[in-house]
């Protein structure tokens, strides 16, 4: 028997020669009415994770081994637990799925990832196993415990009308405050809407990118976030002074809250949708230079790399192209895409998928040796508005980024462009889906966080 099949078996004979009974009650697709993209999410989680560091493979694995010789979670390794827990937020983080899926379950579909990295045929999983003592007694006690008792979902804890009972008024009062720093500059949207999508991403929505550090150490100081634009940053540090003004209210809202009801804002001032935002989120104690590498997409990113990425905090594909059509009313810096209209290839210094004329009016906006301060619209036809024409823009060949055509030119994201392009509607739906997603990642409760008396430092 080779070493991929001995693996395979000893995952799944524990199941068989020990739990007779619970075998019985496992199968194939368990999850297709309740959580139907279970597997995709529980993948491109792992896949992320393995990206980052191979002792993932042997942790998962290593991880069942002790389970089941040792009966004790005393000699896991680490990354094990943290691909096992962070597969299950991202699992949790889809409405659909939220406390649908077992950590039994996960744990066996991310051991079956991990070995499929060096395979071309995944094995199947059989779903589901209860997490009841009376099947797996101290078998499940060492396996499921550490994931789902000490671990629990944050996002479970967020929740519409928050701070009904703490500060009534804070959505209005923080929609003034946005209100008026909208009517004073535009870059208001999509600074702060960037800014968002930026804390998110890197330590989950707690607010860590608003920290600053005098020796340039913290998350955004990165180059990633370098360029994002000063007025994010001032919107809500000014709606932070408008609701501790309330008496009732004072150090009571967290930042990482306010950034949320900020961006939910600047999207409707916008044009674009308004909706309810969940509340509950504490903001974070660290916010480092070095966390934000490799946590970000990058213009030059394809499908596939947007997919994997997007995936390991529980979003979709249809996710990925309703958040970037908040393009719509971005802004990028010549830099981002130079190589787009000047160095494509030796045999084609412009990138063939970008519309010729376009590529000619960015050729004239960003000669070569431009201001590095000059900023382009990344929706040439609408930058004010928050609409559906990013979408029609990609239809002809208009994406600024790589990041952005990819949506268009590979045909497993095309069919959602198109249809985005054609309604509105339901592009502003599948967006607001989308964006509460994205507010649930990583969010900081309980002692995991705290309210700042000042958005830029630490308590």
């Amino acid at each position: 028997m080779d070493h991929f099949h001995f693996i395979i078996l000893s995952l799944v004979l524990p199941l068989y020669i020990f739990l007779p009974t619970a075998s019985a009650q496992l199968g194939q697709n368990c999850y297709s009415n309740t959580c139907p993209n279970v597997e995709s999410i529980v993948r491109g989680m792992v896949i992320n994770k393995f990206q980052q560091k191979f002792v993932n493979v042997p942790a998962i694995l290593k991880f069942f081994h002790d389970s089941f010789v040792r009966g004790r979670n005393a000699w896991l390794a680490l990354d094990g637990l943290d691909t096992d827990t962070k597969a299950k937020g991202a699992v949790d983080s889809e409405p659909n799925c939220q406390n649908q899926v077992s950590c039994a379950d996960i744990l066996a579909m991310a051991a079956r990832d991990v070995v499929s990295l060096f395979q071309t045929t995944l094995p199947n999983v059989e779903a589901t196993r209860t997490t009841a003592m009376e099947h797996f007694h101290f078998f499940v006690l060492s396996l499921v415990l550490p994931l789902c008792i000490f671990l629990p979902t944050a996002s479970a804890q967020l929740r519409q009308n928050y701070y009904s009972n703490i500060c009534p008024n804070v959505e209005s009062i923080v929609r003034g405050a946005v209100t008026k720093k909208f009517q004073q500059t535009f870059v208001t949207a999509p600074a702060t809407l960037r800014l968002f999508f930026h804390d998110c991403f890197v330590r989950g929505c707690d607010a860590s990118v608003l920290i600053a550090s005098s020796s340039g150490g913290a998350e955004k100081d990165h180059p990633d976030d370098i360029s994002l634009a000063g007025d994010g940053f001032d919107t809500v540090i000014k709606a932070k002074a408008a609701v501790d003004s309330d008496p009732n209210c004072q150090n009571k809202v967290s930042c990482a809250d306010i950034l949320a009801m900020a961006t939910r804002d600047v999207v409707s001032l916008a044009g674009g949708p308004f909706y309810a935002v969940e509340l509950g989120r504490l903001d974070g104690r660290i916010s480092t230079k070095a966390s934000v590498q490799r946590q970000l997409p990058q213009p030059s990113f394809q499908l596939d790399q947007l997919n994997s990425m997007f995936a390991s905090h529980g979003l979709t594909q249809t996710d990925v192209i309703a958040l970037s059509g908040a393009h719509t009313i971005g802004f990028s810096h010549c830099s981002k895409f130079t190589g787009r209209i000047y160095k494509f290839s030796r045999g084609s210094p412009i990138d063939p998928t970008l519309n010729p004329s376009y590529a000619r009016q960015l050729r004239q906006m960003c000669p070569p040796n431009v201001d590095p301060r000059i900023a382009i619209n990344m929706d040439p036809t609408t930058p004010q508005t928050f609409d559906n024409a990013y979408f029609r823009n990609l239809q002809q060949g208009m994406g600024l980024f790589t990041s952005d055509q990819s949506l268009f030119t590979d045909t497993r994201s095309r069919d959602t462009v198109n249809l985005f392009a054609a309604n509105n509607t339901a592009f502003q739906q599948a967006f607001i889906t989308a964006i509460t997603k994205l507010g649930r990642v990583g969010v900081k409760t309980g002692k995991q966080g705290e309210i700042r008396r000042d958005c830029t430092v630490v308590n």
